[in-house]
């Protein structure tokens, strides 16, 4: 977790269910999950497994508190992706969801796109 985003939930798939990650908010706003603290409402996320782009839009940023593990359960119906950090005082946690607009085959994706990815 020092260096990467983390799955929270074993057997979890990408576009499906409620695909939970877990990472540092860092002091450096560049770093893994700090970029986090600046979601908006309708920001588009994208998600990689290198054979296709999923596409989220948020539709939830809040703070929850560290014991409310039920936030990454999946939801019958949805097909979210929970991103799950630290708060700048460490005593709460902010959880931003993003519900599944698409999947794209990463051969078919714009360039630009791929070029962002990598």
């Amino acid at each position: 977790m020092a260096l990467t985003a983390g799955t929270m939930k074993e057997e979890q798939v990408m576009g499906e269910g409620n695909y939970a990650l877990a990472g540092h908010n860092m002091v450096d706003p560049d770093l893994l999950f700090s970029p986090v603290m600046e979601v908006e409402i309708g920001d588009t996320i994208y998600l990689t497994d290198l054979t296709k782009i999923y596409e989220y839009q948020v539709i939830v940023h809040d703070e929850v508190e560290p014991t409310d593990v039920h936030v990454i359960e999946d939801q019958p119906g949805e097909t979210w992706l929970t991103l799950i950090t630290c708060d700048d005082t460490l005593t709460k946690r902010v959880r931003t969801v993003a519900e599944f607009v698409k999947e794209i085959p990463l051969d078919e994706a714009p360039a630009d796109l791929v070029d962002f990815l990598q």
